[in-house]
């Protein structure tokens, strides 16, 4: 089996010599020119590519590659500025020459759309029953009662339980993953030829996005569905599609079966991506049954270090938390410590538990992964160390002491021994500052530099995460994503933290921005040996950074050891399920974890 040259038409989604359909999409001498206030930036060049009936095209690369680009050319959804020459073909037709109602009715009954962020894509103003009813009313002949019928159909179709009383709700009341399926129930409400899938599961935790994943399996396989899956995940691409497209600055540079490009890619480029890509150690892979049940809120075997077997959520308590294998015992006051912490939410007259008798210790110097599905607890541990949710019940103890007793003077000097790195940088910083502004906003803030100070201080950071000192007059919309995460960092570090929360800080990156941004807060981190909170879904990440790892489910910690030994052996039945529900680039080992998945979740689900 070979890999295609980027230069030639892609050949057949398999290798036997049954005659193969007519491509759906065809892409043939596709370019795309931008004019910019800095000139033309040619952002596809020259591409051919085509799409199969009932097939999954994986279109991969780094930010600015051009992958959204050419998928958006299939709906005709390129902006006015964008010059293009060559074709774009569905079912025979150039859809770069279609207009007006011609591409209205392309749009839906052809080819149709799932974004990545469901939650900017739905109206937020009305329910998802109905948004799911327009598209049938604007592209068939359906009368309105027939299309709201049709629409609770069509959630039931992608799993979502109760789908008429999910109907009737509104965005915020669904989860991501539901609304990631509802999403998808639009895209297949006029049963089109072609889903271009735009990053679907980019911002979903692992468990979810096995299931959205599934459900795009069975519906390429029921429907015959082609999909275009753009995306940056390897694991992703391992686990669904029959061939890879892999793009560099506007340039197809490889394409082939999945199988051979993803383990033996014959380009520079697709090794070097393959190659910043986190993977997670190998599994032993085994049935649900032969491992033990899951832990229970009463249960009494403690989880210790390297030994616990799923127990009590409860790792130890006051007088001995930190004793166990692989936890910080120093005589100094941890960074941060909880002890039996219980987080309860009211509202309406009615209570829920977001954190249950959670114990945990991080010693300065010591990187610990907190990991678990949306919501877990995971992140409302996070603001509990941050001092913005207080417990209903447990400690809370930061460098020794309760946070709920600063003030004043006491309150300002414990904030400045923290350090913070949230999810998007482009929400955490503000637009109307610059770069060097941002990062020096804690020194004013703290009153801890001079103003000539502040600047060697801030051209000192900006080197320390590998930009250049000159970044500190720009503003975070002329940064790149990865680059605006590397100021967070900066920004965090600006008062030489001894404790960092990062609570998902990699998650929006592609590989090779997200490989750079790691190993910079590595090198970090062993340069000024701050303790870490690392908060993440990204298994293969907080393996690659961190000593110690906290496995949350329910609120609870259902397992919690040294990293290696809870990848690896997993001992609570929870966490071989999360772990098999984690995707990696190897597809040979992706096909034995999704069936460990399928069966445990088969087994869960009885």
């Amino acid at each position: 089996m070979t890999n295609h040259r980027a230069d030639e038409p892609a050949g057949t989604p398999d290798e036997d010599t049954t005659p193969t359909p007519p491509p759906v999409l065809r892409y043939r001498s596709f370019s795309v020119t931008f004019s910019t206030e800095h000139g033309d930036v040619q952002a596809v060049r020259d591409l051919n590519l085509d799409l199969y009936p009932g097939e999954v095209l994986a279109l991969v690369g780094e930010s600015g590659s051009g992958k959204t680009v050419t998928s958006l050319a299939a709906l005709g959804l390129l902006p006015a500025s964008a010059r293009v020459t060559g074709s774009v073909e569905l079912n025979g037709r150039n859809v770069m020459e279609l207009r007006g109602e011609q591409l209205r009715r392309l749009r839906g009954d052809e080819v149709s759309m799932v974004f990545q962020e469901p939650m900017t894509a739905l109206n937020p103003l009305m329910r998802v029953g109905r948004q799911i009813a327009e598209v049938l009313t604007n592209h068939t002949r359906l009368a309105k009662d027939a299309a709201a019928a049709r629409a609770v159909e069509l959630l039931g179709q992608v799993d979502i339980p109760e789908p008429a009383r999910r109907a009737g709700q509104f965005p915020h009341e669904l989860s991501g993953g539901q609304r990631q399926r509802v999403m998808i129930a639009m895209a297949l409400a006029c049963d089109p030829d072609v889903i271009v899938a735009d990053e679907p599961t980019t911002a979903l935790d692992v468990t979810v996005q096995a299931g959205v994943l599934e459900l795009l399996r069975d519906l390429r396989r029921e429907h015959g569905v082609a999909i275009l899956m753009v995306t940056h995940n390897m694991g992703v691409v391992a686990d669904i599609a029959d061939r890879v497209a892999v793009m560099y600055r506007g340039d197809l540079v490889e394409t082939g079966p999945a199988r051979t490009v993803l383990l033996d890619p014959a380009h520079e480029y697709t090794r070097s991506l393959l190659g910043a890509v986190p993977v997670l150690p190998r599994l032993e892979v085994t049935a649900p049954s032969s491992r033990g049940a899951e832990p229970t809120a009463d249960a009494d075997t403690r989880v210790d270090g390297d030994s616990g077997a799923g127990g009590d959520t409860r790792i130890g308590t006051d007088a001995d938390v930190g004793a166990d294998a692989g936890v910080g015992t120093g005589a100094a006051a941890p960074a941060l410590e909880l002890a039996q912490v219980v987080v309860e939410f009211g509202a309406k007259g009615r209570r829920f538990t977001a954190v249950d008798e959670v114990s945990l210790r991080i010693d300065a110097g010591e990187f610990v992964g907190l990991v678990g599905e949306s919501g877990s607890g995971k992140s409302t541990i996070g603001r509990c160390a941050l001092g913005l949710v207080r417990p209903s019940a447990g400690t809370v103890r930061l460098f020794g002491a309760d946070p709920a007793s600063f003030r004043g003077r006491t309150a300002r000097a414990a904030r400045r021994r923290l350090g913070v790195i949230l999810q998007d940088p482009a929400a955490s910083l503000d637009p109307r500052m610059s770069v060097g502004d941002s990062i020096a906003e804690p020194m004013v803030v703290h009153r801890t530099h001079r103003r000539r100070q502040r600047a060697a201080r801030v051209a000192q950071l900006l080197e320390s995460v590998h930009l250049p000192a000159t970044t500190a007059s720009r503003y975070p919309h002329e940064l790149s994503g990865g680059q605006r995460q590397r100021v967070s960092l900066a920004r965090a570090l600006a008062l030489d933290p001894e404790l960092l929360i990062a609570d998902e800080p990699t998650s929006a990156l592609d590989v090779s921005v997200q490989a750079s941004v790691l190993a910079v807060l590595a090198e970090l981190q062993e340069r000024y040996s701050f303790g870490c909170l690392f908060i993440s879904h990204d298994l293969a990440v907080v393996d690659s950074l961190t000593d110690r790892i906290a496995v949350m489910h329910g609120g609870r910690i259902v397992e919690h050891g040294p990293t290696r030994r809870v990848l690896t052996k997993p001992q609570a039945e929870y966490t071989h399920r999360l772990l098999t529900a984690a995707p990696v680039p190897d597809p040979v080992e992706q096909h034995d974890r999704r069936q460990a998945w399928l069966a445990a979740h088969r087994t869960s689900a009885a």
